[in-house]
């Protein structure tokens, strides 16, 4: 029990992550140098298109909102036609919400299951033009009979097009060097750590490890014990705070964070 008790302590991301929040100092500056800008951001999987889910994200008020598993465009276009300021960006599964302006990206058809992209223009000074990506990346196998050969097979054919589709959200953001900022984020259905990771990197990195606190993990919404929610900030945006907070109407929590 008690090398369990510090290999957890060693490796697991909680321990730390509760940690910073007890200690406040440790999970970065809330006060940044003059002139740079705060942008609110969240991120949701909205639980097979709950409207309700999506709602809850906008209660927030935030600058950037991704969603996965949203609604159809035209139910969140209906539902943002009473508030101004804010453009919409959707796909099939995937929405992108800003308070500003946004220009779509374009995604070949292969790509729009998974992930929607813009250009944006946040509605603040200064008008910086940022890259914005909201995914969703194909569940990996969750099957009990590992002894059986058809679940390795189909759990390494499943995992050849999580990897694909990866690499093809790094191909974006590489064919996008111009821009000045990314913030790549969603359901990656992936926890923390995981090696599919290291193909956002160097450009990238991870916000939670930059300045998440309190319990990290957003699946399940009742009892979250995997981050597979993330959010992902190129070198030029820093996370000043990164938490994870229970939602009613979704089976995931929502992340909910602030960057300069």
């Amino acid at each position: 029990v008690l090398l369990w008790a510090l290999a957890t302590l060693a490796v697991a991301e909680e321990p730390p992550a509760m940690m910073r929040l007890a200690i406040p100092r440790f999970c970065g500056a809330a006060v940044g140098p003059p002139g740079e800008t705060a942008l609110s951001v969240v991120s949701l999987n909205c639980g097979g298109g709950s409207l309700e889910a999506a709602a809850e994200a906008l209660a927030c008020d935030a600058d950037v909102v991704l969603l996965q598993e949203a609604p159809g465009q035209q139910e969140l276009g209906e539902t943002l036609a009473g508030r101004r300021g804010l453009s919409l960006v959707a796909g099939p599964d995937c929405a992108i919400i800003v308070r500003g302006t946004q220009r779509p990206v374009a995604v070949s058809p292969d790509r729009a299951p998974y992930l929607a992209a813009s250009l944006v223009r946040p509605d603040q000074a200064p008008r910086t033009e940022l890259l914005v990506v909201s995914v969703h990346l194909l569940q990996p196998v969750l099957r009990w009979d590992f002894w059986s050969p058809s679940t390795w097979r189909e759990a390494s054919e499943v995992n050849a097009l999580r990897v694909a589709q990866m690499d093809s959200v790094a191909t974006l953001v590489a064919t996008h060097p111009k821009a000045p900022a990314v913030l790549v984020g969603g359901d990656f259905n992936t926890p923390g750590g995981d090696a599919l990771y290291t193909a956002l990197q160097p450009r990238l990195h991870d916000a939670f490890r930059q300045a998440g606190a309190g319990w990290p993990n957003t699946i399940v919404n009742e009892a979250p014990m995997s981050r597979i929610d993330q959010l992902w900030l190129s070198e030029t945006l820093r996370a000043t705070s990164l938490r994870v907070h229970r939602t009613q109407n979704s089976d995931h929590r929502m992340i909910v964070a602030e960057v300069a």
